[in-house]
């Protein structure tokens, strides 16, 4: 069953990178059940390619074969290099599954796997021949088959990873049969954990393995893997879309899985979930997990260190001012008395005693030296002051500096501060805004998506009502139909015996034709409830390939 949900759906697919009228919708989802197993699966548009407008690259396809009691899954993921790998995914998962369905062994221990491989990679081959016939987009092709595998390598390149699944005799537990070709991978959840079976990444590496070739190239040496699939164990197989931010199983997303496969998940529960948002994982993927019946999954429950900010210390500027002092000459001495002369006396009475002028002397030398302590002092006590004046005149300079740097400073981080403060304000406001805006938009966006979801699910339920009633009318083996939002295409297969003629005509109704010619007159109320246009196919019977079909081979 395929839908093209809204949920999933961002941009539509650009016409003119889809060379061949295959309808690629954006997401696929199936799920079923028999008598010893359950199925779900999902293939989702990557957001690179929801992005670019390119059609989803991964496939899937499954089938029970009731006469084998197989049930047969298979998974493919077109090649990025390749510019239309989307059809070669498509057409290997078919050709697979059509490849088990019509061998002739009645145990998988018979299958020629070589031979499977061959007989895909050869209708991938007849593809790239019709593709080469009806389109000139691909260039210049040669005619020899040779020519036409290396245009489908180039063009069509894919993955991918098969599984047969039988029930065990004993009817305990199930055992798959692998077969994968490129890194598409298989794993195992058993009791909380995940185990990488094929494909996907190594276990002690973060390496894919890509040491094996995608289709149509066909290895030497196929070989399966056979593994138990016991009850409490989920069997999953998926592209590397999953497989890559899967990882070991430990992260998120491991756990996100761990706990959607407690309970088997609905279609809608499995596709919402495999449309995880994960940074740097763009790519398509695709899941498809199997439980044997009346399994149940145990699962067991699953630093950021940022390195402190450092700065460097800062620099410190001493500025030594050195005042150099003023200096004087002092006298190093008292000025020298000049001796006397002699004086004639012509009266000893009149004459000055010896004793009276060495006192004389005495005190002019006494009054000379006081007179120059004095002027010492004085010049002493200017030359401090003149020193005293100079300090503080140059302190005096420094504090007016300093008032002026402190005042630009305070001017400087108060203006910084006013515009923290009016920055904080506006943040505010646009978060505040930006809040509003986000509850208004997630508040829409989830009444839409409950409108759209209503919508969805009442046009299934038609849809579905419509098809159990054609498959009850026991006229049609199989029942089919494919929406596409404008119309919806019912595809239904006649019971034809075996031995009719290959590529038996496919007819195309519309609803009056079709219950004229068939008496369907209940069908009439059922489509009007549709609302849409209705297209009705029915197909004829498909014959078998021959094994002699192979790669080369003329």
């Amino acid at each position: 069953m395929s839908e093209k949900g809204h949920l999933f759906e961002s941009k539509h697919v650009d016409i003119s990178k889809v060379i061949s009228p295959l309808f690629i919708p954006d997401t696929i989802i199936d799920g079923w059940g028999n008598d010893f197993l359950t199925l779900r699966g999902a293939s989702i548009r990557g957001v690179s390619h929801r992005w670019d407008k390119s059609p989803r690259q991964d496939s899937f396809a499954t089938a029970y074969i009731p006469e084998k009691n197989w049930v047969v899954v298979a998974v493919a993921d077109g090649v990025s290099g390749a510019a239309q790998s989307h059809i070669g995914a498509t057409v290997a998962v078919n050709s697979a599954i059509k490849y088990f369905a019509d061998i002739e062994v009645s145990e998988i221990e018979q299958i020629n796997w070589k031979n499977a491989c061959e007989t895909i990679a050869w209708d991938l081959n007849l593809k790239m021949q019709s593709l080469k016939d009806s389109s000139k987009l691909l260039g210049e092709i040669g005619e020899t088959r040779k020519d036409i595998a290396i245009a489908a390598l180039k063009f069509l390149a894919t993955t991918l990873v098969c599984a047969v699944i039988t029930k065990n005799e004993d009817d305990e537990g199930l055992t798959a049969w692998l077969m994968t070709i490129g890194d598409s991978g298989v794993w195992v959840l058993s009791s909380g954990e995940y185990r990488a079976v094929a494909g996907g990444k190594d276990e002690d590496s973060d390496i894919l393995k890509n040491d094996v070739a995608p289709l149509p190239f066909v290895p030497d040496i196929v070989e399966p893997i056979q593994i138990p699939l016991n009850q409490g164990e989920i069997l999953l197989l998926g592209t590397d879309g999953f497989g890559e931010p899967l990882g070991s199983g430990n992260g998120d997303l491991g756990l996100l899985f761990k706990n959607i496969f407690k309970t088997i998940p609905s279609l809608a529960e499995l596709a919402n979930a495999l449309d995880f948002k994960r940074k740097y994982f763009v790519d398509d993927r695709t899941l498809v997990a199997i439980w044997p019946k009346g399994n149940g999954v145990e699962v067991k429950g699953v630093e950021e260190k940022t390195p402190a900010n450092t700065a460097d210390p800062d620099e410190h500027h001493n500025y030594n001012r050195q005042i150099k002092p003023m200096t004087s000459t002092l006298p190093s001495q008292a000025p020298q008395q000049t001796s006397s002369q002699s004086v004639p006396y012509t009266n000893k009475a009149t004459a000055p005693s010896k004793r009276k002028m060495k006192m004389r002397g005495t005190y002019v030398a006494i009054l000379a030296l006081v007179m120059t302590c004095a002027a010492f002092s004085i010049f002493s006590i200017h030359l401090v002051r003149e020193k005293e004046v100079a300090i503080e005149t140059i302190k005096a300079e420094e504090a007016n500096k300093f008032e002026i740097v402190e005042s630009e400073v305070a001017n400087t981080n108060k203006m910084l501060q006013e515009e923290t403060d009016a920055r904080s304000a506006a943040e505010m406001k646009a978060s505040e805004a930006t809040k509003r805006l986000d509850e208004a938009e997630y508040e829409r966006e989830e009444a839409e998506k409950a409108l759209a979801e209503n919508i969805a699910n009442e046009k299934i339920m038609k849809l579905n009502y419509i098809k159990n009633r054609l498959i009850e009318s026991g006229d049609y083996s199989n029942v089919d139909y494919q929406d596409n939002g404008t119309e919806v295409v019912f595809q239904l297969y006649l019971q034809n015996e075996i031995g009719e003629s290959e590529n038996s005509n496919i007819r195309e109704y519309n609803v009056e034709e079709w219950m004229t010619e068939t008496d369907n007159i209940w069908a009439k109320d059922s489509f009007d409830l549709l609302e849409t246009k209705v297209i009705i196919q029915v197909h004829g019977y498909n014959s078998i390939i021959s094994e002699e079909n192979v790669v080369y081979q003329e």
